[in-house]
């Protein structure tokens, strides 16, 4: 066994758990998800229900039907396509501003550097 293999094989130990771990808490966030995705669309009903009958609605089969039919339609949009799109919507601007400030970097020393030499 080569000096510089078990200092090498501790690190690789170690971004292998710290990538365990992020994966593991990915899971977990994607099980939260899914287990929202399928009870939102009773407890929106329920407490839309409530909250029409504490206003002073009355309740019949007609509303009740008709409100739990537009839950079950929003469901997929408020409970998938939202945290979707709000993880991507975080991760988009990144690269953008990465390329922007190198850019900017770039022509500033470029200046810099011509500047100097001259």
């Amino acid at each position: 066994m080569y000096v510089w293999e078990a200092p090498f094989s501790r690190l690789v130990h170690i971004a292998r758990k710290l990538e365990i771990g992020k994966i593991r808490q990915s899971m977990m966030l994607r099980c939260v998800n899914l287990a929202l995705f399928f009870v939102s669309s009773k407890v929106m009903a329920f407490v839309c229900i409530i909250l029409f009958l504490l206003d002073g609605g009355e309740l019949n089969a007609e509303i009740v039907f008709v409100s739990m039919s537009m839950f079950s339609q929003i469901r997929e949009n408020l409970t998938y396509h939202f945290p979707f799109g709000t993880a991507i919507g975080i991760e988009v601007p990144f690269p953008f501003l990465y390329f922007y400030f190198v850019y900017h970097n770039f022509f500033f020393f470029l200046d810099l550097h011509l500047y100097q030499t001259n």
